[in-house]
């Protein structure tokens, strides 16, 4: 009988409400995962999009967020090809926007929360995936003392938490949400992806000692807008090598765990075990057994 990994998927910025995202994220994972057979993937997703859209935001608050997260990064979506970007009042109140409104927001904070952790509960997740905006709902869920609840917190003790395209240490949501500094989390580990090309806000986390963290730089470089897709942090090497390889290693086994995977470029990255090996002795080629001679 196949064993499964859950995975939760939680989506970023936009208005995903008519997006394909929860098709995308499973076959991009399923088509990449470093397993042949053995292990079965299973998606379940978080939706939050409906509370944000309540949100009554003006001209002034969205550009008062813009100024708060940093002008760099909305001023280089602004650069891309007007055909691409397309409504441009309509992206900027579902990224800075929200961003910030969530950030300042208590009661907006609170309903979120509770979202995560009901969804906690009632999936079980080996895995928790969060993107973007994704990542702070979840953070702020997973960080507070709601999250100590009996039903709640052996849920996440053993759930791997895996961040992308993550603007948790961008400046502004650093004093504001996690009182100046991230904190550790009760989960069994903490992967966060960061590209250097991303421009939605998104901030590194360097220099943080915490043995169940690990920071992998993931870079791409995608035509269009904001090198913030979940698919391309989904498809790095170092995301295959760093994350995929050890969650399937985990729950099958190392001695199971002998699929081959493929990058975002297609080169195929071995898995599990290693292959044997001969070593050659330049100059000595009369091995007694006749298979060990070149």
């Amino acid at each position: 009988m196949a064993r499964k990994l859950k995975l939760l998927g939680v989506h970023g910025l936009g208005d995903q409400r008519h997006s394909t995202w929860k098709e995308d994220w499973p076959r991009t994972i399923r088509e990449i995962f470093p397993v042949d057979g053995g292990l079965e993937l299973e998606f379940e997703f978080l939706e939050y999009d409906d509370i944000f859209a309540g949100a009554d935001l003006s001209g002034w608050d969205v550009a008062a967020a813009v100024a708060k997260l940093g002008a760099s990064g909305i001023g280089s979506i602004f650069r891309r090809e007007r055909g691409v970007l397309g409504d441009i009042p309509h992206t900027i109140r579902w990224t800075a926007g929200y961003v910030v409104a969530w950030v300042q927001d208590e009661a907006f904070k609170r309903k979120t929360r509770k979202r995560v952790l009901d969804r906690i509960r009632e999936v079980k997740p080996d895995v928790i995936l969060a993107h973007s905006l994704g990542s702070l709902v979840t953070y702020n869920a997973i960080s507070h003392t709601d999250a100590t609840a009996a039903d709640v917190k052996p849920l996440l003790e053993k759930a791997t938490y895996v961040t992308f395209g993550s603007q948790i240490n961008n400046p502004f949501v650093v004093r504001n949400l996690t009182n100046g500094r991230i904190q550790e989390l009760p989960v069994a580990f903490w992967h966060h992806l960061y590209n250097e090309h991303d421009d939605v806000f998104t901030r590194p986390i360097r220099n943080w000692a915490w043995p169940k963290f690990r920071q992998t730089e993931t870079p791409f470089d995608d035509e269009g807008i904001g090198d913030h897709a979940a698919e391309s942090y989904f498809r790095h090497r170092n995301t295959i090598d760093n994350v995929w390889r050890p969650l399937g290693a985990a729950r099958l086994g190392a001695r199971d765990f002998t699929g081959v995977a493929r990058t975002m470029r297609g080169d195929p990255v071995p898995c599990g075990r290693a292959p044997r090996r001969r070593a050659v002795l330049v100059g000595i080629n009369d091995y007694p057994n006749p298979r060990d001679r070149l």
